[in-house]
């Protein structure tokens, strides 16, 4: 690239230096410093006088010749190029094209205000020209009209001014606005047509185009229109609006359908497509909002939901945006425990809009986890943090979630169906069933929960809970035992539990009252009651747990006390009783546990057997080892081969390393409390 502009310049300047003799001396001087310059001599300066013209010469070069990329700007639709169409078959309903008014059965529709026209080339020309779509922005205005679209009503269609049917006739007849989404008979209206459009039902929700000013910026071909200004509308005292982020690599292709329904219902410029734009530049334009608290709803799985958290974080809003979530991914753990649902199941978007519209506040827990890896020569590395906000968990669960992720990056293609993906995961829980891959985990890691160590029975797995749901919507914490099972029977033993710590002696069988209060009178009404004869005799589970009965009279027999620490329900010791009978049968069998809460800055810790133990939870044929609550774990991985871990899904292999989990702060969510309509 130097040898052939530096013949170059040096050939004309040489030229030039010939016939320098009729030039002024003053030019000719220029010329002979710029030729001699050209010519190389490898000098300091002329090294990087070269380098940086070459540099800048590239960066043109790339600016003028390579596509342009993926910009942190909101890139938004130009309205002046027509309306935004997709391929569609009318089957649904009677469809008329909206320019040459005979009925259709395929064709396009505009995804912003609904215009229906045939495949017929000429009509979708006409279409762009004639027809007007949704505008994203007006000029400042107190108010605007009703934007009028003939024809092709929604089926059962009410006219607002007589209250009749609409579009009830086999043509093209009737209007609809399509900011309001109200219908008239043409009759009807009559004079109407002037007065204002209030938006509709959702209006709390709408960004009006009037209060939107755009610019345009780039270059030639990359020119683009990008929001540069806010503002609220003259009655904003219950004006929330609502922005729409949703990933398409989530619920196949139920993420690019919502999209289109909400750009109709919606102002287009509130709906965004993950795969195109970075959260941060979305939720950077509640910055022009600093009066008014928006909304968010994120359509994607809890990986999406964790994505769009993590970008609120690094933001700092002066007033960070109230949460909703429409779940389409495979487990939806924190969709379901807010009450969004397993999954979304084809429900109206409008329906969604009035839940969103009504929904309640709800402060979500969210923890740091801080790993520390030793490196050579006792130097520590530096620390990974991640965020949590569901869930962590070490050995047989991570290694299903790791098996899962690395299927799905190979293929991506074939993880696209929620039934499909769950299967998957069955068939890797099945593996790791017969490889007990982490076998002896109580063996390669240490647990402390506020401080305090905890010794750990045989398991394969230890999953550190932040909501009540796991596993694909699993309420694995919860206060009723399933009966017959033995799996929660196996305590941990603290070797730092001090004598002020333990309490009055109870059975880890023992059937616990949650609602029991501090009146010793109802206290001393309880009693042990030994469980039915037919749970006595079911088999122990896979890891060697003995049979609830055997159990019991082993307690009963050798007086063993069960000690809890009330902050964290962990630390439990083993002691002799003077009269293990008497005191067995005026034990106190309230619960040392409290109930599960994402909002109440607690853990809680299970662990698991096996991966069968996983599969016996998911079926209710098992209760959890339910090691404690805790404000504060720690986890000191010793083992020298890589340990599965996950964090909201997120799976990876850890080596030996220390990794402590602590409260980060809440997140503002909204809890849908209103049924589906």
């Amino acid at each position: 690239f130097s040898v052939f502009p530096l013949a170059l310049f040096h050939s004309i300047f040489d030229s030039l230096k010939k016939e320098g003799a009729h030039l002024p001396c003053v030019t000719m001087s220029v010329q002979e410093v710029l030729a001699s310059f050209l010519i190389w001599r490898g000098d300091p300066l002329q090294i990087v006088v070269f380098c940086f013209f070459f540099f800048l010469l590239s960066v043109l070069m790339s600016k003028l010749c390579c596509p342009s990329r993926r910009s942190d700007n909101i890139r938004l639709g130009d309205p002046r190029r027509g309306h935004r169409w997709y391929d569609i078959d009318f089957l649904h309903q009677p469809t008329y094209c909206s320019n040459c008014e005979q009925p259709t059965v395929s064709g396009r529709c505009c995804e912003s205000c609904g215009l229906c026209i045939c495949t017929d080339e000429t009509c979708i020309s006409h279409g762009n020209e004639e027809f007007a779509c949704k505008l994203l922005a007006l000029s400042r205005r107190p108010s605007m009209k009703h934007h009028w679209q003939r024809g092709n009503m929604p089926l059962c269609s009410k006219c607002f001014v007589c209250g009749e049917a609409c579009g009830a006739e086999p043509r093209l007849c009737d209007l609809r606005c399509v900011w309001c989404h109200r219908t008239a008979h043409e009759n009807c209206l009559g004079a109407r047509t002037t007065i204002d459009c209030d938006l509709g039902k959702h209006r709390s929700l709408i960004i009006p185009p009037y209060t939107v000013s755009l610019k345009l910026v780039g270059w030639r071909s990359g020119k683009r229109d990008v929001i540069n200004e806010l503002i609220a509308p003259a009655d904003s005292s219950q004006w929330s609006p609502l922005l729409v982020l949703a990933n398409p690599k989530s619920g196949g292709n139920e993420a690019e359908l919502l999209m289109r329904a909400f750009r109709s219902l919606l102002n287009p410029v509130q709906v965004f497509d993950l795969s195109e734009i970075e959260p941060e530049s979305v939720l950077d334009l509640c910055r022009l909002l600093p009066t008014h608290r928006c909304r968010v709803l994120v359509c994607g799985g809890d990986g999406t939901v964790g994505w769009v958290l993590s970008a609120l974080d690094k933001l700092n809003l002066p007033l960070s945006p109230d949460i909703a979530i429409c779940p389409l991914g495979t487990g939806n753990d924190l969709a379901r425990v807010i009450g969004w649902g397993s999954g979304y199941t084809g429900e109206d978007p409008e329906d969604i809009l009035h839940d969103v519209q009504h929904a309640q506040l709800t402060p979500l827990d969210r923890w740091t986890i801080k790993i520390g890896r030793p490196g050579l020569l006792s130097l520590r590395r530096p620390l990974k943090t991640i965020t949590m906000n569901n869930y962590f968990g070490i050995g047989c669960d991570a290694v299903v979630t790791l098996n899962f992720h690395k299927s799905r990056q190979s293929r991506p293609g074939l993880f696209t169906n929620r039934i499909f993906n769950k299967a998957a995961y069955f068939g890797y829980g099945a593996k790791d069933v017969l490889e007990a891959r982490c076998k002896n985990l109580h063996q390669k890691i240490e647990l402390e929960m506020d401080g305090v160590h905890v010794d750990l029975p045989e398991l394969e797995g230890i999953i550190i809970l932040n909501i009540n749901s796991w596993c694909g919507g699993c309420p694995i914490w919860t206060t009723e035992q399933i009966i017959g099972s033995t799996d929660h029977q196996r305590v941990p033993i603290s070797r730092s539990t001090s004598s002020s710590s333990v309490a009055t002696a109870q059975s880890a069988d023992l059937v616990t009252d949650t609602g029991a209060n501090d009146d010793s009178t109802d206290q001393a009404q309880e009693a042990s009651v030994p469980p039915p004869a037919d749970s006595m005799s079911l088999d122990s589970d896979s890891s060697g747990t003995s049979s609830r009965g055997l159990l019991l009279a082993d307690a009963m027999r050798n007086g063993t006390t069960a000690a809890t620490n009330t902050g964290t329900g962990a630390a439990v010791s083993h002691g002799q009783s003077s009269d293990s009978n008497e005191m067995a049968s005026e034990t106190d069998i309230k619960s040392s546990y409290g109930p599960a809460s994402f909002g109440d800055g607690k853990l809680e810790v299970i662990g698991l057997y096996s991966a069968l133990h996983i599969a016996r939870l998911k079926i209710s044929l098992a209760d959890p080892l339910r090691l404690g609550q805790a404000k504060s774990v720690k986890l000191t991985i010793k083992s020298t081969s890589p340990l599965p871990c996950q964090a909201d899904g997120e799976p990876w292999e850890q080596g030996a390393s220390v990794v402590s989990i602590t409260h980060r702060g809440q997140a503002r969510m909204l809890a849908r409390t209103t049924a589906p309509l």
